[in-house]
């Protein structure tokens, strides 16, 4: 993976994410969509989650402290808790800032150092912050069902525009 990939990922994922957050409501994120799956404010906190904890691999503190996200586990999620959709989405805009930045400071020397973010896997830096970006494109693409889920148009249209 290298930096222009990278920096080209992220900003897709930033766009479509703020695209499917708009008109969203603090209430409609917290519908399960269905049983099994998740709402969208766990899915938006779980990237900004993940976003925050990422930012070691570039060098950089965390933004945020992390209690702040720590009800954005599988397992964990209380909507009592959780933090208001907008907020959310303030925090993954700041992160975009802060990971973009930390993107384009990197060398290609630095994308092929390891980095150990999983025990026995050899990853390099590169390798991880390619792995993010496709779990940010995945999320991306659930927040964008789960807004259709709780009845909000979908933003993101095909060439025809429908």
């Amino acid at each position: 993976m290298d930096i222009s990939s990278l920096l080209q990922s992220l900003k897709f994922a930033d766009s479509v994410v703020n695209r499917n957050c708009e008109g969203i409501s603090h209430e409609e994120s917290l519908i399960h969509p269905e049983k099994q799956g998740q709402n969208f404010n766990w899915v938006l906190g779980h990237m900004v989650r993940t976003r925050n904890d990422i930012l070691g691999i570039l060098g950089k503190k965390p933004l945020f402290e992390e209690s702040k996200f720590s009800v954005y586990t599988p397992k964990g999620f209380v909507p009592e808790k959780a933090v208001n959709v907008k907020e959310l989405q303030n925090c993954f805009n700041a992160l975009q800032r802060e990971l973009q930045n930390g993107i384009e400071s990197l060398t290609p020397e630095k994308l092929q150092q390891p980095a150990s973010v999983v025990p026995n896997r050899p990853d390099t830096v590169g390798s991880v912050l390619g792995t993010i970006l496709w779990h940010e494109a995945y999320h991306a693409g659930q927040l964008g069902i789960i807004r259709r889920t709780v009845g909000q148009p979908g933003v993101i249209k095909n060439p025809a525009g429908e």
